[in-house]
């Protein structure tokens, strides 16, 4: 397999995850197999199939009723409640979207071992039970998935985190979530971009260059004012058409 299930001693939080056996370039095909359980949503037929068969249990004769309902109950088995429980939580945490508008719910038993990144090297394809690499990945290196959507990734790590936290009960750990905020960027003179370096400086990712970020932070926040103040006006004044805000 091109993968292996492995667990790491220093770092037992992250469970069993998902090594490289092989190493795979952007595109490659990392894994394929089956689901083992596919949960379908807001399935019409399937509601108007159950409710048909409520109303045909209505017409049952009285005899026969008793019948069928000795017969469930003979077949019909109960679900241990830790079972259960194990059950709903593989659904809830280690489920993939599938479908036509991605609410479907789709375990594999291989897949479901991807831990979350934030900067994911795989993709996964619910429909297609496939899992393919988005960047360079080596031999050892960890697989991983991003468990949040496009929309998601593209949000600051605070939000990020409170998303994580708030539907998986984790707080991720990786690459971008350890390092400096790479969402917010400022305008370098030389044409390139400036990140946060630490809480008090900037860096320009293009010629390298560090400034004192404090006072660039003090105009960003007025920036960020003045922005609030020309919202509230313009829903009593709006400006006339082809016209805009000189801020």
């Amino acid at each position: 397999m091109a993968v292996a299930v492995v667990s790491d001693a220093e770092r037992p939080h992250l469970g069993k995850f998902l090594r490289a056996s092989n190493a795979f370039k952007p595109g490659d095909l990392v894994l394929c197999e089956e689901p083992v359980l596919r949960l379908r949503r807001w399935n019409p037929e399937a509601l108007s199939a159950a409710s048909r068969l409520r109303e045909a249990q209505l017409f049952v004769p009285e005899g026969d009723s008793a019948a069928v309902r000795r017969l469930r109950q003979a077949t019909a088995s109960e679900a241990d409640p830790e079972t259960s429980l194990f059950v709903r939580s593989v659904v809830h945490f280690n489920s993939f979207g599938a479908g036509p508008s991605g609410r479907d719910q789709v375990v594999f038993p291989t897949l479901a071992r991807a831990n979350h990144s934030c900067l994911p090297n795989c993709l996964v394809d619910g429909d297609a039970g496939t899992l393919r690499a988005v960047r360079p990945i080596s031999v050892g290196e960890e697989v991983t998935v991003s468990y949040l959507d496009d929309a998601g990734l593209l949000m600051d790590i605070s939000s990020r985190q409170k998303e994580l936290q708030e539907r998986y009960e984790f707080r991720c750990q990786c690459q971008r979530c350890t390092s400096v905020d790479d969402t917010r960027r400022f305008s370098c003179p030389c044409g390139g971009d400036r990140l946060p370096l630490d809480k008090s400086r900037l860096r320009c990712l293009a010629c390298k260059e560090t400034m004192e970020a404090a006072e660039l932070f003090e105009a960003e926040e007025h920036l960020a004012q003045q922005w609030l103040i020309a919202g509230s006006l313009l829903r009593y004044f709006p400006l006339p058409h082809g016209h805009s805000l000189g801020i």
